[in-house]
């Protein structure tokens, strides 16, 4: 349980976790509090799951392109439509990654 706020300050002062209201907190401890507070969980939830699917369709790229080199591209084909290009690969990758990355690892399996 933190320190109890100084009833003096106003709402946003208490927000802030100021030394002038939270006088119990190191002084470690409010910078690190203030320097998180703009920072919210589903922001960083949101920029863990971009960085996730980025780097996910940069592998797909980079692994579909040195199969392609060595004569073994990864090839699917869905409804009569082929995917068979690495950029093809790593775009719906991007895009749907929930449904093209296991299409993609099963394709490769394929080979």
């Amino acid at each position: 349980m933190g320190p109890l706020p100084d009833p003096e300050c106003t709402p946003a002062e208490q927000r802030r976790v100021s030394r002038k209201c939270q006088t119990s907190w190191s002084p470690r401890a409010q910078a690190a509090a203030r320097d998180t507070d703009w920072v919210s969980p589903a922001v960083v939830a949101s920029l863990l799951a971009v960085l996730v699917v980025g780097t996910t369709s940069l592998w797909v790229l980079a692994d579909a392109r040195a199969r392609l080199e060595v004569g073994r591209p990864v090839t699917a084909t869905i409804g009569g439509v082929t995917v068979d290009r690495p950029e093809i690969w790593a775009a719906l990758c991007l895009l749907v990654v929930v449904l093209f990355l296991p299409l993609y690892l099963v394709a490769r399996s394929a080979d």
